[in-house]
């Protein structure tokens, strides 16, 4: 598992080598550790010090001048190809669909959650088979496992074919 730790800066020559000798001697698995240090326009040598660290450290990546702060530096932990694709659904109770427009997010990661669909890593998939909806994935999934083709009914075409072409079936899942 890759595990990312942000570190927004601003002048802070008397302390970033502190901070990023704790985090490298701390950090039992340094090689699947990436830090990102999001400086915000230093000019008391705290530069000098982070080209010092990222040329001596593959893992540690420096991001300049990013106007969106910390939003936009987990913004940088997704490669930029990576997109999270949000398969509509049907609450269990009434016919509203959910899709990332109304899902309910926690108010402690909407912000991050608004900033990533706005940057187009976040997408709703759309599908006119409002029928199916009240099917979870879960059940899916279970179908897929099992060997049972009825999942076919449930997921959009372009979805089956996806799974078809990956060879997803119930030999490989999980």
């Amino acid at each position: 598992m890759k595990v990312s730790i942000i570190i927004p800066i601003l002048n802070e020559i008397n302390y970033l080598r502190q901070c990023l000798d704790s985090i490298i001697n701390n950090t039992t698995i340094i090689d699947d550790t990436e830090i990102l240090l999001i400086d915000g326009g230093s000019k008391d040598g705290t530069i000098e010090i982070i080209n010092e660290y990222v040329s001596k450290y593959k893992n540690i990546k420096y991001y300049k001048n990013l106007r969106g702060g910390i939003l936009e530096a987990v913004s940088k932990m997704f490669p930029s190809n990576m997109k999270l694709y949000i398969y509509p659904t049907k609450r269990y109770k009434g016919d509203d669909i959910i899709t990332t427009n109304n899902l309910e997010i926690d108010h402690d990661i909407k912000l991050i959650f608004n900033y990533l669909k706005e940057r187009r890593f976040i997408l709703d998939i759309i599908s006119d088979m409002k029928d199916q909806l009240h099917i979870s994935t879960r059940e899916v999934n279970s179908m897929l496992k099992s060997g049972n083709e009825e999942w076919k009914k449930y997921v959009p075409d372009s979805v089956s074919k996806i799974i078809k072409n990956r060879g997803i079936d119930k030999d490989n899942l999980a």
